[in-house]
């Protein structure tokens, strides 16, 4: 269901971490439309500690199925910026169920899962050629953007623009999805669980 990109080497800044965002309170939200199906995206830097003796940040992902209601889903995971394999909490709460905290083992056992979530940028096998710059408009504004298509070795193909400003996607487009950037927040975002233990 998600679109998966690789920049790396593709474009200055080289890959996407953390969706791009880079500072307490950023979050951007994103409008994905497949076939039969609209899902609200949402990605946060809802806060920080160090209490493991340096600087941590609690990233915060939600998903909404527009069509559906108590469909949300959020994840909200404590993780070291310039390591993100390094996650050391994942609290997870599904429509108007419960919150969940993950041990260590099913930490582990979903580190593909988290990784796409905390850098979309990560997808083997992958080809992209930049095709040049380009100024794009969706609901969240106009931007100039670097344009870059991708093809994937089992055949996926597609394109997509990254803010030049701040090294957010912007739009991305392929055979049966498209992704839209609806909102931009420069600060101010709140988690949806206050959980910071």
């Amino acid at each position: 269901m998600m679109i998966s990109f690789l920049l790396a080497g593709t474009i200055p800044g080289e890959s996407l971490p953390l969706w791009g965002l880079k500072h307490q309170g950023e979050k951007i939200i994103y409008r994905l439309q497949t076939p039969g199906e609209t899902d609200i995206l949402s990605f946060a830097i809802v806060g920080s500690t160090a209490k493991y003796g340096y600087r941590m940040i609690w990233f915060e992902h939600t998903i909404y199925i527009k069509d559906f209601p108590n469909s949300m889903t959020v994840v909200k995971i404590l993780v070291n910026p310039r390591n993100l394999k390094e996650v050391k909490k994942v609290y997870i709460k599904y429509g108007a169920g419960a919150t969940m905290e993950w041990d260590s083992d099913k930490i582990e056992a979903k580190r593909d899962y988290l990784e796409s979530i905390l850098n979309p940028s990560r997808k083997k096998g992958t080809r992209n050629t930049l095709l040049g710059e380009e100024k794009v408009k969706v609901p969240a504004g106009s931007f100039d953007c670097y344009k870059v298509s991708w093809k994937s070795s089992d055949g996926e193909s597609g394109v997509f623009y990254v803010d030049k400003k701040h090294g957010f996607i912007v739009k991305a487009v392929s055979k049966n999805s498209q992704l839209l950037l609806i909102e931009y927040k420069p600060s101010g975002a709140r988690s949806l669980l206050p959980v910071f233990r």
